[in-house]
């Protein structure tokens, strides 16, 4: 077609959406093209326009600020994730040792840290009624099983 003869580019809702998963890059072309409702040939043409890649620079540098001003880019979420992992790992180590019958790791309520002895060094272990104090969770001496989120040990 002559150059002469080329339709200006105009934005509708399909080429929009394209632009915008083109730029997450989270699909194939096909996928893209499939979800915007258009060939993958039509999806390549659109591409080769300057207008389209612009848009899709455009959603790039969009997706970019919003990284950096949401999720773990924030201080604050990243605290808040590893204080919900930290009490997941605390909750394990307690479940086990009320199944398993040992001891529970005394904690200190401000940090969450375990409290260790002074002396050895070993975790602070109170007794569950009825149950052999024996072993404790932590992260010290010879270990007696372990998973991958925490490890139970015998007390040496």
């Amino acid at each position: 077609m002559p150059r002469d003869k080329v339709r200006p580019w105009t934005w509708n809702a399909s080429r929009e959406l394209a632009a915008q998963l083109v730029a997450d890059k989270q699909l194939t072309n096909f996928e893209i093209a499939r979800r915007a409702g258009v060939s993958d040939s039509q999806l390549n043409r659109w591409k080769l326009a300057p207008e389209f890649a612009s848009r899709v620079t455009e959603h790039v540098a969009t997706f970019r600020a919003s990284i950096t001003t949401t999720g773990l880019a924030r201080r604050e979420n990243r605290i808040a994730a590893k204080k919900a992992r930290a009490a997941a790992l605390r909750r394990v180590i307690r479940q086990r040792a009320e199944a398993y019958g040992h001891g529970e790791p005394q904690y200190n309520p401000v940090t969450g840290v375990p409290l260790l002895d002074k002396k050895t060094n070993a975790p602070i272990v109170v007794p569950i009624p009825g149950g052999d104090t024996g072993m404790w969770c932590g992260s010290l001496a010879r270990p007696a099983f372990s998973s991958l989120s925490t490890a139970c040990y015998w007390r040496s």
